[in-house]
């Protein structure tokens, strides 16, 4: 231990007064050991100096640790919350808007979650800072998102009030259901405004535009079936100012469009079924008579109705055509100016029907000054207004009558006055559309031709199964009266009753010629048949309107011409062969005179015998015959033969040379003909001899002398 050194300068116990002069003794630290002690003191402060930094180094070690978890985290929850941002953003319109608190929550929950994950507060700390934008940032994203799509939701109803305004406009387009359709697109258009902040000009011009829209719709409904009442609807909608902008150019050109195609049917549909009142005033009395006969009995002069039920007439039955009651025909003969007559007489007498008809019928028009009022007059014995409103004859009420009246006096109008009546309707409804009136007259022409041909195509079926009968029918047996005719076949009498007065007064001159017995072949009845049968093959559709019935023919001629018109009437073009060689022989035939226009007769024989011929040689060439191959086979038809007469020799052309006595005989005992079971007739012999005269001048088919199948 250090021990302090003596010193003369250490003072002793006395005291004394005087003051003890200051001294400073130079004393070294060392002497006391001081360096041990600074250099201690100096390893201490290292020491914790050293402390001091292992631990602040420690805490941002830590902090650094604490940071990177946040910011980990933070990443974390920004994937997360992005993937659900994206599904969240595919919802659009109104599930956008029912789906945002459930986003919001979801976002929240990530957050919460992952921030429980983290190992310290403050590391917590630091992950509020930073999740916090992000989170907002999402929760913002989806609520611009549920906004915009809201705003579309509403947009889109209205949208879709508005569309639905103008589809319910064009498919109802009543009164009642326009002005509902006109209401609801003004609030939606209202509502547009308010969502999206519009001006009021703006507004206005949207609501003009939709009304119109609607407007536009509505006439376009009404003109699909109605064009005259669309179009006077757009004139007045274009003048009032609710049709505007390019809806005015579209719905205008729409209903001229509909004018020219649906209007221009309607009108023609109009004048053909009478509903343009044909009957107004005072017509031809044999349109009155047809009119009046089609309503009554079909146009039956033998017609009885059924018993009339009630009424004036009661317990009476409509007598002829006309439909004439008993009680009534001793009057209405003593004013035709005719003996009387019984109903079992006036039955059978067409010419009294016809003038009791029109001069009573004629007196009932010139006095009323309407066909109209004399069908009324005619059916219940009273004027229009006068009539009784219920049923007449038990079934029919005037109004339906009258209609009925009108529309047969309709279809019986000739074309001519079609055409007037519709194109004065045209044009009164369209006095600016020229246009309108040519396509009303084309569509009536159409109309009224194909009319006429479905009462042509009518007309001949059920002449073709009178015809039938006529013939012979299934049995064979040749009708001589109607009991007979009706007995073929319960059609025929139903065909007859189709069938118009003058087509049965034809049937029944050909009964009566079948009571006579049959027409025997002649040589100008040959012509003819040879003639027909050209005329089938080169103009089936002048064959098909010649009455091969009424020809003076033999019964089997004529039942093969009818069945040969049959047989056209599927396939009317005729022979192509033929139509070829007429064509290649065009000049020789002009030279030979032979024309359908000048001599029908020739010219339908020598086709008639040039389809044969050609059926000969296209069947031994075994192939189709050429141009040249034709031409050789015509000209040698056309080539002069000399014929024997009884005081000079003439020159015939080899498709009219006459069949021998001696060489028809030979080909009718042909002993084929047995063996087919067939009885060959005079045409069929013509037809062999020429092919034989054929083969013996030109040396053409073999098989020549063999009868035709």
């Amino acid at each position: 231990m250090p021990r302090v050194p003596q010193s003369d300068f250490v003072p002793d116990v006395s005291a004394n007064p005087t003051p003890i002069p200051t001294r400073h003794i130079d004393a070294p630290l060392a002497a006391f050991g001081g360096l041990s002690a600074q250099a201690t003191e100096q390893f201490g402060s290292q020491l914790q100096h050293s402390g001091d930094q292992i631990w602040q180094r420690a805490v941002d070690l830590q902090n650094l640790n604490n940071e990177a978890a946040a910011i980990q985290a933070d990443a974390k929850l920004m994937t997360q919350v992005g993937e659900r941002r994206t599904q969240y953003l595919t919802l659009e319109g109104n599930n956008a808007v029912a789906g945002q608190q459930q986003y919001n929550d979801d976002v929240q929950q990530m957050r919460n979650k992952i921030r429980s994950e983290l190992p310290n507060d403050y590391a917590r700390k630091l992950y509020d800072r930073s999740s916090l934008l992000t989170t907002s940032h999402a929760i913002t994203a989806g609520s611009v998102h549920a906004a915009s799509e809201n705003k579309k939701f509403f947009t889109g109803a209205n949208n879709s009030i508005l569309q639905a305004s103008k589809d319910q406009a064009l498919l109802s387009p009543d009164d009642t259901a326009f002005a509902a359709n006109l209401a609801r697109t003004e609030a939606a258009v209202n509502n547009n405004a308010a969502i999206g902040g519009w001006s009021k000009e703006q507004t206005d011009q949207s609501l003009a535009k939709e009304i119109s829209g609607v407007w536009s719709k509505r006439i376009e409904g009404i003109a699909q079936t109605d064009p005259g009442r669309a179009k006077d609807m757009l004139d007045d909608a274009i003048a009032d100012g609710n049709i505007r902008g390019e809806d005015t150019a579209k719905i205008t050109q729409h209903v001229q469009t509909k004018l020219h195609t649906v209007g221009a049917r309607n009108i023609s549909h109009d004048v053909t079924e009478g509903m343009t009142n044909p009957g107004a005033g005072v017509i031809d009395i044999k349109q009155a008579g047809y009119a009046i006969g089609m309503r009554e009995s079909s146009g039956r002069y033998e017609a009885q109705g059924p018993v009339v039920e009630k009424g004036m007439y009661a317990g009476q039955r409509a007598l002829g055509k006309y439909g004439i009651m008993p009680g009534n025909l001793p009057d209405f003969l003593k004013e035709a100016g005719l003996p009387p007559m019984t109903p079992a007489e006036f039955l059978k007498n067409p010419k009294a029907q016809d003038q009791v008809f029109e001069t009573v019928f004629g007196r009932y028009m010139k006095e009323t000054g309407s066909a109209n009022q004399a069908a009324s007059l005619w059916f219940t014995g009273k004027k229009i207004e006068d009539a009784p409103t219920g049923v007449n004859d038990g079934k029919t009420t005037l109004p339906e009558y009258l209609r009925t009246f009108n529309g047969y006096l309709a279809r019986n109008m000739s074309l001519d006055d079609k055409v007037k009546a519709g194109t004065d309707i045209a044009t009164k409804l369209a006095p600016d559309d020229p246009l309108f009136a040519d396509a009303v007259r084309n569509r009536i022409e159409s109309d009224h031709n194909a009319m006429h041909r479905i009462k042509a195509d009518d007309a001949y079926n059920n002449r073709q199964v009178v015809e039938g009968a006529l013939m012979g029918g299934q049995n064979g047996k040749i009708p001589t009266n109607t009991d007979e005719l009706f007995a073929a076949d319960p059609k025929v009498a139903s065909a007859w009753n189709n069938l118009d007065d003058s087509t049965r007064r034809k049937y029944r001159d050909l009964l009566v010629r079948n009571a006579k017995g049959d027409s025997a072949w002649s040589d100008e009845g040959l012509r003819r048949y040879q003639s027909l049968k050209g005329m089938a093959a080169t103009d089936p559709a002048e064959f098909l309107g010649t009455d091969v019935i009424a020809e003076k023919l033999p019964v089997s001629a004529r039942r093969e011409l009818a069945s040969l018109q049959v047989k056209l009437k599927a396939n009317a073009e005729g022979d192509p062969r033929v139509m070829k060689a007429m064509q290649v022989l065009g000049p020789e035939l002009q030279a030979a005179g032979i024309s359908k226009a000048t001599n029908k007769d020739d010219y339908f024989q020598f086709v008639g015998t040039l389809q044969d011929a050609l059926t000969d040689a296209q069947g031994e060439a075994k192939r189709p015959l050429k141009a040249s191959e034709m031409r050789e086979v015509g000209m040698r038809l056309l080539q002069q033969q000399t014929t024997k007469g009884w005081l000079w020799d003439s020159k015939t052309p080899t498709f009219q040379v006459p069949v021998p006595e001696a060489e028809a005989a030979k080909i009718k005992a042909d002993p084929e003909w047995a063996r087919i079971g067939v009885t060959p007739t005079d045409q069929q012999v013509q037809r062999i001899y020429t092919r034989v005269l054929y083969q013996k001048l030109y040396g053409t088919p073999k098989s020549s002398s063999s009868p035709a199948p």
